[in-house]
């Protein structure tokens, strides 16, 4: 790929130029130097904390003093060259959209940076030189991590569109006409789930059928638009600041308010997927028959969602319209958040949410099912616009508690239970459940399995159908760890499906695709050739 090329090539002309160089430059390096060396280390270090545009931009300021620094101060001439590297690099970064690319290529240039440092230094001075080299390494493993590190949502999920926090800022201040339905937005108003540093899913009660929003002399935009950037702007700009109850949250508080808009996106149902509209004549306005099976298709995976990603709830509604938790599905979203400890982070001073029996942090077994049995019955009483909604959002909370109970069969490593949940998934066509995330890692069950060792889990639940190549938030699959390979009868019989199902689809000799053998039948998956075999990772 064009980033591995590109990291090699950095990592490997650094030392290879500046020996080339090494006739021209002074060896000596003065204390100074050290110190102007820590400076800049420290600068990297915070704007990657708090990497957005505006510090990026700083940090090409930083890196020019350092360059003019170390020329003409300190005297040392071979690493004016790369300052020189950090400046170019960190101007490129401060103009990339999200906080991952800014990261991905500002790690470029310390890694060039200390690959010039050691190449210079390798012949004069070993000890230093390694030093430098070694810190070069170490910053091309974090910068293959930062360039791995991608979310994926479940297949089921792909069809959905997040907004971006600053489209909706601009929705609330400029004369727009407020929420729109989501095939009536620009492209530029979503973005890219796999890359933003935030996901935020908001639970809310439609106030109007067709435009979901309902405008009011306060809020000619609209009440929910405003209510809700006016919480989101509570975290994500300078009025979080010294926000919290402890130390913790407020640093917590301080690092989301330099957030960027363009890096928080947000899942709002009407903006999100596809919905039927109202003309300025009255006409209703259906979905398309695409339209209506991407609706279709991401309805019953709408729990993932609210378990999966920190929860927002805008309560607030006019007068006309019932309270929030008068709505089923509000009242759906909002316990399945609960069972998911979604709530704290956005919506722990919501009112709604204060007013909630807290079940114990983790429920399990029949707790759980008790749990999610009085939900279905609360569910008898509660509003529903379509009357086929509330099948639906049985399915969705039921289908919750299949999950848990597959979590907890395979952290538990217990192959009985694990079995059971199996053959009711199957029962209920719920095997895609199988692929989906399970933790804040976004770690599938298979995850869970190989880096606990389950070799049985792991290899019931392969033979159940789940795919054995699906990344997790880090870009690992189960047979990784942090890109490293891992060890283990779990780890092997994980990394053998995937090779089997690789010769399986190209229809490739086991030969051209990897160093396969065969190994006395502890698995039982079988290639197409009929023999287990063992790939690389």
């Amino acid at each position: 790929r064009p980033w591995d090329i590109l990291v090699t090539f950095a990592l490997f002309s650094g030392p290879g130029f500046s020996w080339a160089l090494k006739k021209v430059i002074m060896p000596d390096v003065a204390a100074a130097h050290y110190a102007l060396d820590v400076l800049a280390t420290c600068d990297v270090i915070f704007i990657g904390m708090f990497a957005n545009r505006g510090f990026w931009l700083i940090s090409v300021l930083v890196s020019l003093v350092f360059c003019f620094m170390e020329f003409f101060v300190v005297g040392v001439q071979r690493d004016f060259f790369a300052g020189v590297c950090l400046v170019v690099v960190f101007a490129f970064a401060s103009f990339a959209t999200y906080r991952k690319d800014m990261n991905s290529i500002g790690l470029l240039g310390p890694m060039v940076a200390f690959s010039i440092g050691g190449g210079a230094r390798i012949f004069s001075s070993p000890a230093s030189g390694t030093i430098y080299l070694c810190a070069g390494i170490a910053t091309a493993y974090s910068l293959l991590l930062w360039i791995r590190r991608h979310r994926h949502l479940p297949p089921s999920l792909q069809g959905c569109k997040f907004v971006r926090l600053k489209f909706l800022r601009d929705l609330c201040s400029g004369p727009g006409l407020g929420i729109r339905r989501c095939q009536d937005l620009p492209p530029e108003a979503f973005g890219d789930p796999t890359k933003a540093e935030v996901i935020i899913s908001v639970s809310h009660r439609w106030m109007d059928r067709h435009t979901c929003d309902i405008a009011t002399p306060e809020f000619p935009q609209g009440l929910r638009l405003h209510t809700m950037v006016q919480k989101l702007d509570m975290h994500f700009s300078s009025l979080g600041i010294g926000k919290g109850r402890g130390l913790g949250e407020r640093w917590r508080r301080f690092c989301e308010s330099l957030t960027s808009g363009r890096d928080v996106l947000v899942f709002f149902d009407f903006m999100s997927l596809p919905q039927q509209g109202i003309a300025l004549d009255g006409v209703v306005l259906p979905r398309s028959e695409e339209d209506e099976a991407l609706f279709r298709q991401c309805l019953p995976n709408m729990g993932v969602l609210y378990s999966m990603f920190p929860v927002l709830v805008c309560e607030e509604v006019t007068g006309t319209v019932g309270p929030y938790t008068e709505s089923g599905w509000c009242f759906s979203e909002l316990q399945i958040a609960l069972l998911g400890s979604q709530l704290d982070k956005f919506s722990s001073t919501c009112g709604v949410v204060r007013q909630l029996a807290r079940p114990p942090h983790s429920l399990k077994g029949d707790e759980l099912q008790r749990f999610v049995d009085a939900t279905n019955d609360s569910l008898d009483g509660k509003v529903f616009q379509e009357e086929e909604n509330r099948a639906t959002v049985r399915a969705i909370v039921g289908s919750f508690v299949l999950k848990g109970r597959l979590v907890e069969a395979v952290q538990n490593t217990h192959i009985g239970r694990l079995a059971e949940v199996l053959v009711d998934l199957e029962h209920h066509r719920l095997r895609g459940f199988l692929d989906e995330p399970v933790d804040e890692l976004l770690n599938t069950p298979v995850h869970l399995a190989v880096a606990g060792g389950f070799t049985a889990g792991v290899r019931q639940l392969l033979s159940s159908g789940a795919n054995p190549t699906l990344r997790n938030l880090r870009g690992d699959t189960p047979m990784q760890c942090f890109l490293l390979p891992r060890l283990g009868s779990a780890a092997r019989t994980c990394r053998r499906a995937a090779h089997s199902s690789l010769v399986a689809e190209t229809g490739e000799p086991a030969e051209k695709i990897g160093a396969a053998f065969i190994e006395d039948g502890d698995l039982g998956i079988e290639s197409s050739s009929g023999s287990s075999s063992e790939d690389f990772n």
